[in-house]
Parts: structure tokens; C-alpha cells; sequence
């Protein structure tokens, strides 16, 4: 597990250095997204949520 968390935390970290993300990895993002959640987030992002949650 702890191996697993460490490689997400170094793909976030080169994510953000990212300047262009190519239109073919954020379609993979929203499917994978969609398929996670079954399309169950009304639309919200995870932000999103979180924060409606918190109000």
C-alpha cells in the first residue's frame, strides 16, 4: 500500500509541472473518473463535493 501511495503522490507532484495535459489523457481522466464514481457526481468535481458537503 505504502509503495502504491508513494507512486500517486510522485505522479501529482509531476502533474503539476505539467503545463499542457494532451486532449487524449484528460478523456482517459473523465472515463476513468466516470467509471470510478458510475457518473454518480451530479457533475461535481471532488472539490466540488467536499465543499458542498461542508456548508
Amino acid at each position: 500500500m505504502e509503495l502504491l501511495e508513494e507512486i500517486i503522490q510522485k505522479g501529482f507532484k509531476t502533474l503539476g509541472l505539467m503545463e499542457v495535459i494532451s486532449p487524449v489523457t484528460a478523456i482517459k481522466a473523465i472515463e476513468m473518473k466516470h467509471k470510478l464514481f458510475n457518473g454518480g457526481t451530479g457533475g461535481y468535481t471532488l472539490y466540488g463535493l467536499e465543499r458542498d458537503q461542508g456548508a
